[in-house]
């Protein structure tokens, strides 16, 4: 594995708040950070505000096209603010203060990896989520075989073309699971190239105060607080086809247990009118809730549900692990539970593996409270302190190539 020959300066590009911008606040927090460029800060991520710059121009732009223009227009302007980023970032000489690492997120890295590349600097590309001809791929059979939900996905080579040439240009490759890594070397991105580094979450608070011992142990380790026949299981998510929602509705329509629920938090972004004639008691959807008002909705959980067919590697279930909830997810969501130890790990669209695990943890408390029990002793790895370490340790060895887990 190559490594870095002096200690790491770092310069990370991200477009957006992707993950409360936990890449360059870890990297401030262990002295390696040269400087965070982003179109507009969005929260405090607890880095000195000279040692970032801001493009909030292109951020006013982009949000405009997101907002008021075509479906053409909206996916074009993806792309562009892209490019712009890359250009404007270029123009501010990034190389110029001793840097020797670039980090950049996949599509938005492109000409910083070029000119990181001629300059002598390492750059590092995080791929965020599956490629894309993977996602489209599993999203078109999706589409298929739930029709209604969503439209079958339009192809989109622009971005595939931009992905490749990134994959080409990185020194390394960053990604947060297997499921990640998996469609990269399928893909053709050699796998000495790519270096899995799982992510890291702190629990969210509970903002109840009544409730705020619970903050990080689950409903099923406090029996007391209901009867031991009933069990909350709860999806925090999108609502649509990507994140599996058909597949779970099914599942609870099979499970007819008195005293379970199902809670859905999130926004709808599929056909509301398909989702409305498809749910049945006992689902209940719960709709968007702020971040703050999170941390509740995992302390009232039992169990945490997440058959998501197409993820990078998803936060909600750091933070269910975090609250100490046992979990069932599939390969697909990229997560750090394993089978039978956290939760359930079923395939992906597998409706009768699914109501199976689920009825399972239902059927037994003592079960799912050992996995609750794990789940809290697993959140330690995924911990932002413990992500913070990995990430670090990857740069400073140069991202040779390695899995995390």
């Amino acid at each position: 594995m190559m490594q870095l020959k002096q200690d790491p300066r770092v310069v990370v590009a991200q477009l957006g708040a992707r993950m409360r911008y936990a890449v360059p606040g870890q990297l401030f927090r262990r002295g390696c950070l040269a400087r965070c460029y982003t179109d507009w800060l969005r929260f405090d991520a607890g880095i000195p505000m000279d040692q970032i710059t801001q493009f909030r121009a292109l951020a006013l732009q982009y949000w405009l096209a997101q907002r008021i223009g075509s479906s053409v227009t909206r996916r074009n302007s993806h792309l562009w603010a892209g490019e712009q980023f890359n250009r404007q970032i270029l123009a501010s000489q990034p190389w110029a203060n001793g840097c020797n690492v670039f980090y950049g997120f996949k599509t938005a890295a492109l000409e910083l990896l070029v000119s990181a590349r001629s300059a002598g600097v390492h750059g590092i590309l995080e791929q965020t989520s599956a490629p894309l001809t993977i996602e489209q791929r599993i999203m078109t059979d999706a589409a298929r075989r739930w029709p209604g939900w969503e439209n079958v996905p339009v192809p989109w080579p622009a971005y595939s073309a931009r992905e490749r040439e990134e994959w080409r240009q990185a020194a390394s490759i960053v990604c947060g699971s297997e499921f990640v890594r998996e469609g990269l070397v399928t893909e053709g991105v050699p796998a000495g190239k790519i270096h899995v580094v799982p992510y890291g979450v702190e629990p969210p608070a509970v903002s109840d105060p009544g409730s705020a011992d619970l903050a990080r142990v689950p409903a099923c380790l406090h029996l007391a607080r209901r009867n031991d026949s009933e069990c909350t299981i709860l999806y925090v998510g999108a609502i649509r086809l990507q994140k599996g929602i058909p597949c779970l509705l099914d599942a609870a329509t099979r499970l007819k247990r008195p005293g379970l629920r199902f809670h859905l938090v999130g926004s709808i972004q599929c056909d509301e009118g398909m989702l409305r004639r498809t749910v049945r008691a006992p689902v209940e959807i719960i709709g968007p809730v702020p971040y703050t008002a999170l941390g509740s909705w995992y302390a009232g959980a039992d169990i945490f549900c997440f058959p998501s067919i197409c993820e990078g590697s998803a936060r909600v279930v750091y933070e269910a692990l975090a609250m100490g909830l046992p979990v069932v997810t599939t390969p697909n969501a990229g997560s750090i539970v394993r089978d039978g130890v956290e939760g359930r790990i079923i395939p992906a669209g597998d409706v009768d593996a699914l109501t199976d695990a689920l009825d399972d943890l239902v059927r037994h408390p003592d079960r799912r409270m050992a996995m609750a029990q794990a789940a809290l002793e697993r959140a330690r790895f995924g911990s932002e302190a413990a992500y913070g370490n990995r990430l670090f340790d990857s740069i400073r060895q140069g991202s040779g190539g390695g899995r995390g887990v």
